[in-house]
Order: C-alpha cells, then sequence, then structure tokens
C-alpha cells in the first residue's frame, strides 16, 4: 500500500513539472527576440523578493543575429512570459551560480601551496565558461568566508588565498583583482567607521542593581572581532604582490591614524610586520611624514591608550625607518621572496610583475558608486575632486616623492631644478628626473631606492650612472657623495659595474679635455672605488703608461699619491696582490718614474709624509705589479 501511494505522488509530481514546462514553451517561444528595455521593464514589474534574489547576477548575452541562446540567457527568455515564467528563470540561473559556488568553494577548501597552480588553472577554465562577474563573486565571497572572520587568521592562509588572487588578476583580468580591492576597502571602512570607542571609565552607575548587570556585562563580554585586522592583512599581501600600489597602503595608515586607538595601534604594527620595509623601498618620504604624523600622538592620546603598546610600536616604526630589518617585530623576508618566486612560476614571461599593479587610492574605493571606477574600461567615470588629485608620475619624481599637485612651494622646486636641468644640459625627460632624485634625495640609501623605484631597464639604466658621473664632474669640489652613490650601484649589479667602468675609461682616455678641477674630481672617485674594490686594476686597461700627454702624467701622479696617502698604508700593494687580472704592461715603469720625481722633489708631498716614505711605498707597489706580469706571461 505504501509502494502504491510513493508511486502515485511520483506521478502527480512528474505531471505538474511536464504541465509547468508546455505552459512555458507555449508562452515563449523557444529564441524570441527581447528587446533590452522590455526585458529591463519585465524584471522590475516583478516581485521585490525576486528581484533582491537576481540583481546581482549579470544579464544573459545575446547571439549574433539578436537572438537570445545559451544557457546564461534562461532567466532572460523567462523573465518574458509573466511572473511563474519568470520564477522559473530566476531559479535556473540560481542554480547555476549555485552549481559555480559549490565548485569554487570546493577549490578554496583545497587551497595551500600544493595545490595553488592547479587551483589557478580550473578558475581560469570556470572565467571561461562562466559570466566573469558572476564567478568574481563567487570568488570574492569564497575568499572572504574563510580570510574575514572575527578571530585573526594566520598570515599563512591569508598569503596563499592573496596569491591566487593575485595570479589570477593577472591571468585573468586586472578587474578581478579591483573588484577584490573595492570589497575589501569598503568593508574596512564600514567596520571602521561603526566600530565604537570603548565607554568612559568615569560613567555612573544609578543602583546597586545597576552596578551589577554593568559588572555581568562586562565580564561576559566578547573579545574584540579581528575583521579589521583580517582585512588590513589582506591588502598588504596584495601590495606584496603588487596588486595593490603603495599609495593604498598609506591611506589605510592614514585611516588609522584619525582614530588612533589600541586597536588601531594593533593594526599599524601588523602593516609593519607584513610590509613595512616594502612601503619603505617605495615611498620613503610617505613613511618619514607618518612617523611625524605617529611621533606627534602621544601627547593627543595620552591616557587614552596603553603607553607601553605605543612606545613598542614607535621603535617598530622607527626601525622601518632606519632600514633596520632585525627590528621589525615578526617580518619573515625570506616567506616573501618564497611567495613571490611561487607567483612568478605561475605567470608567463611576457607578463611583467609591476604592469598589472593598480595605482587606487583609498577615496577611489570609497567613492566608487558616485564617481565610478576609472579602472574598468569602458565604465563611466566623473573624475577626482581638487583634494583627491594626484600628480603625475613625472611631477612626483621631480619633487622628492611628496607633496600634491596644488603645492605651490612643490611647483616652484620643480620649476628650479628644471631650470637648473637644463643649465646643465639634461635634455630628455628621464636625464631629467634621474638629476631631480639626486638633487632632492636625503642620503644615498634614498638616492638609491629612489634611482631603483625609477623601474629602469636596458639602455635607460645605463643613464643613471652617466648622470651621476655629469653631477660629480660639476661641483666644485669633490663630494663623497657620488662615490659612495657609484659604490652602491655597482654593489647592486654587474650592469651598474660595467656602465661605470666603460664612463671612467672615456674620461680616462681624454683627460686632456677636462679642467684642473674636473680632473681631480675623477681622480679622487677613481680611488675610492678601487679602495672600496667595487673597480678592480681593469680601470686601468685602456691607459697606454708608456705614452701619456702631460695632462694624463699629472694626472695619474695626483692618483697613485693620493692612494697611497689617503688610505691605510699598504692598502694599494694589497689591491695589486689580491687582483685576478694583471696590472698593465707599463705602470711599474711609471710608478718608478713618479717615486723618482718624489725623491728630488719635483712633486710636492701632501699633508706630513715623508717624500722617503712615499717613494718606498710606490717602489714596493711598482715591484709587486713587475712580478704578477712576469708570473702572468
Amino acid at each position: 500500500m505504501a509502494n502504491l501511494d510513493r508511486e502515485n505522488r511520483l506521478r502527480h509530481e512528474s505531471s505538474v513539472a511536464m504541465s509547468t514546462v508546455s505552459a512555458a514553451a507555449t508562452a515563449v517561444p523557444s529564441g524570441k527576440y527581447i528587446p533590452p528595455a522590455l526585458r529591463k521593464k519585465l524584471q522590475l514589474s516583478d516581485g521585490g523578493g525576486d528581484e533582491s534574489m537576481t540583481s546581482s547576477l549579470a544579464p544573459g548575452r545575446g547571439g549574433g543575429d539578436g537572438v537570445v541562446t545559451g544557457d546564461r540567457s534562461r532567466h532572460a527568455t523567462a523573465a518574458a512570459g509573466g511572473d511563474g515564467d519568470s520564477g522559473d528563470g530566476r531559479m535556473s540561473q540560481l542554480l547555476l551560480t549555485s552549481t559555480l559556488m559549490k565548485q569554487i568553494k570546493g577549490l578554496i577548501n583545497r587551497l595551500c601551496e600544493d595545490t595553488l597552480k592547479s587551483s589557478v588553472l580550473k578558475l581560469q577554465k570556470l572565467y571561461l565558461d562562466n559570466s566573469r562577474n558572476d564567478t568574481t563573486q563567487c570568488l570574492s565571497s569564497a575568499v572572504l568566508a574563510v580570510c574575514i572572520t572575527p578571530a585573526l587568521q594566520p598570515d599563512r592562509l591569508q598569503a596563499e588565498h592573496m596569491l591566487l588572487v593575485a595570479a589570477l588578476h593577472r591571468l585573468v583580468d586586472t578587474t578581478v583583482g579591483c573588484q577584490f580591492l573595492e570589497v575589501l576597502v569598503n568593508r574596512f571602512h564600514t567596520l571602521h567607521s561603526s566600530s565604537s570607542s570603548s565607554p568612559s571609565p568615569t560613567s555612573a552607575v544609578s543602583s546597586v542593581s545597576a552596578m551589577v548587570r554593568a559588572a555581568s556585562s562586562i565580564t561576559t563580554a566578547p573579545a574584540a572581532s579581528k575583521e579589521c585586522d583580517n582585512i588590513v592583512a589582506l591588502l598588504a599581501h596584495l601590495y606584496l604582490f603588487k596588486v595593490a600600489h603603495c599609495s593604498l597602503i598609506f591611506d589605510i595608515i592614514r585611516k588609522l591614524l584619525e582614530r588612533f586607538n589600541d586597536q588601531d595601534i594593533n593594526m599599524l604594527l601588523l602593516l609593519l610586520k607584513i610590509c613595512g620595509a616594502e612601503i619603505r623601498k617605495d615611498d620613503p618620504t610617505a613613511l618619514k611624514d607618518v612617523v611625524a604624523a605617529v611621533r606627534a600622538m602621544p601627547a593627543q592620546v595620552s591616557g587614552v591608550v596603553d603607553e607601553t603598546r605605543m612606545q613598542f610600536m614607535l621603535d617598530a616604526l622607527t626601525a622601518v625607518c632606519h632600514n633596520n630589518i632585525r627590528k621589525i617585530p615578526g617580518y619573515d623576508g625570506e616567506s616573501l621572496q618564497h611567495r613571490s618566486r611561487v607567483l612568478r612560476g605561475m605567470i608567463p614571461n611576457s607578463v611583467a610583475m609591476t604592469e598589472a599593479q593598480m595605482h587606487i587610492t583609498y577615496a577611489d574605493l570609497i567613492n566608487a558608486q558616485e564617481n565610478g571606477r576609472w579602472w574598468v574600461v569602458g565604465s563611466a567615470w566623473a573624475g577626482r575632486s581638487a583634494c583627491d588629485s594626484r600628480p603625475p608620475a613625472t611631477s612626483t619624481v621631480v619633487s622628492g616623492g611628496g607633496g600634491g599637485g596644488g603645492n605651490p612651494a612643490g611647483s616652484i622646486l620643480d620649476s628650479k631644478l628644471l631650470k637648473l636641468a637644463r643649465q646643465q644640459h639634461l635634455n630628455t625627460d628621464l636625464r631629467r628626473n634621474i638629476f631631480a632624485v639626486l638633487m632632492t634625495c636625503e642620503d644615498v640609501v634614498d638616492a638609491f631606492q629612489k634611482l631603483l623605484h625609477l623601474g629602469l631597464k636596458g639602455q635607460q639604466q645605463r643613464e643613471i650612472l652617466h648622470v651621476v658621473l655629469h653631477c660629480c664632474m660639476q661641483e666644485k669640489k669633490f663630494n663623497v657623495f657620488y662615490a659612495c652613490l657609484c659604490e652602491r650601484l655597482a654593489a647592486y649589479s654587474r650592469d651598474h659595474q660595467v656602465t661605470l667602468r666603460y664612463a671612467l675609461w672615456d674620461k680616462l682616455k681624454d683627460i686632456a679635455s677636462l679642467s684642473k678641477r674636473q680632473a681631480s674630481t675623477v681622480s679622487r672617485l677613481c680611488a675610492h672605488l678601487l679602495m672600496k674594490k667595487s673597480l678592480t686594476l681593469t680601470l686601468l686597461k685602456a691607459v697606454d703608461f708608456s705614452d701619456l700627454d702631460p695632462a694624463s702624467v699629472t694626472f695619474f701622479q695626483d692618483l697613485f699619491i693620493h692612494l697611497i696617502t689617503a688610505y691605510p698604508p699598504g692598502a694599494l700593494l694589497r689591491i695589486v696582490e689580491g687582483s685576478s687580472v694583471p696590472p698593465p704592461l707599463h705602470l711599474p715603469v711609471f710608478l718608478r718614474f713618479v717615486s723618482h720625481q718624489i725623491k728630488k722633489g719635483e712633486i710636492p708631498v701632501p699633508g706630513q709624509k715623508k717624500a722617503k716614505d712615499l717613494s718606498s711605498s710606490l717602489d714596493d707597489v711598482s715591484s709587486a705589479c713587475q712580478s704578477y706580469i712576469h708570473s702572468a706571461k
């Protein structure tokens, strides 16, 4: 009897389903064209509940004839048939979306470093088979549900999920990463703005029972939510993987400084732990502004935040500013390098890491609904307001990385630098930008990092040392700043070392065309580079010491006397003995000639050095060079 009732029920359900399908087929013929205006009108005329369910779904795409085809158009075809058919179409679309969501959740749940590459390939296929908007929405929902929780998530889990987003950002489309940034920043803005400050400790309680209730509520209060901390960590990882720009990170830091309670201090420490060293490399000037702003905070927040925690954060921020990576709490540079290699391994060589980096600011993402999204191709955009406008890239470089586009002091500085660059005959934008970096930097480290931040490659990279040598020779006195900068560049890359060697060879071959001041500057520069082992004796390879003009004789006399008198005793001898290449053939003869001139008093001895000691040192170097040449033969 039970089996008979079950069979009757199944027959009834199948007959109802078949009648519904046949009614939908008779109401709307298959392949009927639905104008966009009518489709929108029918969707707006449906019930509020159904509309809310499908408002986030992308509309179906039409075929080449204007006929709606494919699975994606089922909801649009059903929308023209009436209320019942509209519900069936929406249910089919929701079924497709739920299936897509299940597939993405399965990939996210199994995500780790070992499955990262296969997950990226499968998600690429899902992007090809489904609507890009639907796939990105499902992916963002699945990823953020795992990474943004009331408890602080492990750094490795957050980094692996952001690696997935960064890979799709480059392999699928840049709108994938931009949509993640928009969701994260808007959620951070909502949570950070809505979080209320802690209750005042001086609040009075009117009765004993009220005091008891207040005490019980305090003891049973849950711990502070770490959702904002998780969002800040995700944004920091997206910056490390070149999806976001450092300007967004500095906007987040400024947002934290507006309220600046204990939770904001913890988030700032989390940012410094994840990407502190990197933001200093990208924009040291902005970091110094942040340090100055934070140092002015203790007087304003005295008694509101934990002073010990505040001092700990100040020490960490100072360590970042001074590039003291060892004192940054919890910083792990090796993990960052490893994850960057993993990301580069998933990206073809034709895709550059920095080309897909989006220079989107905090205000752009918060005001995207009102002003539009300039990072989406074809999207309407109202433009930035005057207060949010950013200066162009060349202005940023010329002004040393700081200041806005409307800063009059910055414009005066730019005009003075450009005028000075024209006077030095630096007639290209690239040379003028390098010159501006050299003139506006604070020290050698600052100049070195700003020059690397220009991102020059190949032929353009060679211009750096040419401009540095030009500026060095134009100084009235020898400036050791340029020598230290050349030393740092040569140690950083062999390309810079080779460029420096060829540039100095050109100067040594044409010493007669240099003024006395310029020749002395080049002599001091060569001595510094030889002593610091930035260059070897191959620097003298292009010089024929058997045929020197008077200007060259004076130049090399000054060079070798300076090498012996200005540096520790025996330094030049150790350079010759430890060299991997033999010295020039006639160098020993020239050194003996200089020693003979010193003995006769034809060359004045600088400082308190005795002529006999100086001559003896030159003879020792000459003998070492002669031995090296004979052994090389």
